[in-house]
């Protein structure tokens, strides 16, 4: 009994706790600027997703798509109601969750990649493959979103993915910054070269419920 008490005691603590810090890093989302940037229309995102789904997605954009370090939510692609969000350091995010707590909601996640890293999916990157509660994984690029779908849990594929995303990420490097000067173009042949590869290596893979796009940002 008192074993009992001690577990229900902590268990609230945590819950506690996880809820003043969602609170707070919610609020931290709602304080970033949405800035007058170029982003994507609402054709351009899968047919579940709802117009409120679009403007949850397209307030992000706006919100992240400058930013020097990474941030990440994840929302509903039905109501569009923003679940959890996290701000990150540099190139890295942590977005924690009890995945029990998304059982009423169709989620989806995005975050951005900054301006110094590539804009495709990065081999640490796919986490999707594990969730069975996430549809959707949305990554906010220099020059577009990709928009990965993956409806169920694909352990066995991770790795794999990972590992070429790695050879491609090596291959990349080395093609664009022989071929190319200058920052900006080495940069845009990064993200061609490295995107195209990817999306080629996972659709041709022929996967139900799996799929790679990439939608490019249009002026408004």
């Amino acid at each position: 009994m008192i074993m009992k008490v001690k577990n229900f005691i902590i268990y609230l603590i945590f819950l506690l706790v996880s809820m003043f810090n969602s609170q707070s890093d919610l609020e931290d989302y709602e304080k970033l600027k949405i800035e007058n940037v170029s982003s994507i229309k609402r054709e351009d995102l899968p047919h579940e997703f709802t117009e409120d789904a679009f403007r949850t997605v397209d307030e992000f954009i706006r919100k992240t798509k400058n930013l020097n370090y990474e941030c990440a939510l994840f929302f509903d692609y039905c109501t569009g109601e923003v679940l959890k969000f996290a701000k990150g350091i540099n190139n890295n995010v942590k977005l924690r969750y009890n995945p029990n707590e998304f059982s009423d909601n169709h989620v989806a996640s995005i975050h951005n990649h900054p301006k110094n890293a590539f804009g495709p999916p990065s081999g640490k990157n796919f986490t999707i493959f594990l969730r069975s509660f996430e549809d959707y994984e949305l990554i906010v690029g220099r020059d577009g979103l990709w928009i990965l779908k993956a409806k169920g849990t694909f352990k066995y594929l991770i790795n794999e993915v990972r590992e070429a995303s790695e050879v491609f990420y090596i291959l990349t490097l080395e093609h664009c910054e022989n071929s190319h000067e200058g920052a900006e173009d080495i940069d845009k042949c990064n993200d061609c070269l490295y995107g195209d590869m990817l999306l080629k290596y996972i659709n041709d893979k022929n996967i139900n419920d799996i799929k790679l796009i990439k939608r490019e940002y249009k002026n408004d």
